[in-house]
């Protein structure tokens, strides 16, 4: 295969600048089935469980060291030799040039935003092809595409909520100053989370916004994702316990009490 070949861009969905997945194979759901995933009578692999898009040392010192969220953002469960036809082939797709826009494309795809186009990799030279509802749905639901590390995604989207420049009101910044544990302190938690609500309101780009409600309205996200991209934010950093609210809160107050 060419050079010119290896190093072409990953082609990506014009609505959302998000890239294409892969095809769904069959075979894969068997893998996640807990079915063997090794040929007969062989040490290879048929799945790999850890495709991504974007090269490490491409990201690694992406927006002062915070591309790596990116990278970890989103995973595909494909066929081993799709994935080595992938990387023959495609150096990448274009990555994100600021931090809002980092920001706008994470959410996109933890609201599993599913790109209507996809690759298939199954021969060594791509195809590009729609994808019917039924494969959206199974992308959305199947568990083969899912964050690599949800840590480090949440730390991104928790740190970029935190630099929004908003107006705290005097009672709530009483409370953060309390120094009262969010944890025990329903008050102090209450603040923290009315203050997290007016930064989610400023941290949304508007084309981030309008693309998430296209995709809602054409049932390319989750199906139990609220239909806009405000409440999405906000139920994943509120998450299933208090635990999954409590680094930002605990961030914030430490930020308010050092007069930052």
């Amino acid at each position: 295969m060419s050079e010119s070949h290896r190093l072409q861009q990953t082609p990506i969905d014009e609505k959302s600048r998000l890239p294409y997945l892969f095809v769904p194979d069959d075979r894969v759901l068997a893998y996640l089935a807990g079915k063997k995933n090794y040929l007969p009578n062989s040490n290879v692999p048929i799945c790999d469980d850890n495709h991504v898009w974007h090269e490490r040392q491409l990201v690694k010192n992406h927006l002062d060291g915070q591309g790596e969220a990116l990278r970890k953002s989103r995973m595909q469960f494909v066929l081993r030799a799709s994935h080595n036809n992938y990387h023959g082939y495609y150096g990448g797709p274009p990555l994100p040039e600021t931090a809002p826009e980092m920001y706008g494309t994470l959410l996109l795809q933890l609201a599993d935003y599913i790109p209507p186009i996809g690759l298939d990799m199954r021969r060594a030279s791509p195809r590009k092809r729609f994808l019917d509802s039924d494969q959206i749905v199974r992308l959305q639901q199947s568990g083969e595409v899912r964050p690599e590390s949800a840590g480090s995604v949440r730390g991104f989207v928790t740190s970029h909520l935190l630099s929004q420049q908003v107006e705290v009101s005097a009672v709530n910044r009483d409370l953060l100053l309390s120094g009262g544990d969010p944890a025990y302190n329903y008050e102090v938690m209450g603040a923290a989370f009315g203050v997290m609500i007016d930064q989610i309101g400023e941290s949304l780009p508007q084309e981030t916004q309008a693309v998430y409600r296209y995709g809602y309205e054409h049932r390319l996200i989750h199906p139990a994702a609220p239909p806009s991209c405000e409440m999405f934010v906000l139920d994943y950093m509120v998450g299933n316990s208090l635990a999954d609210i409590m680094p930002y809160a605990t961030a914030l107050q430490d930020q308010v009490q050092s007069g930052q």
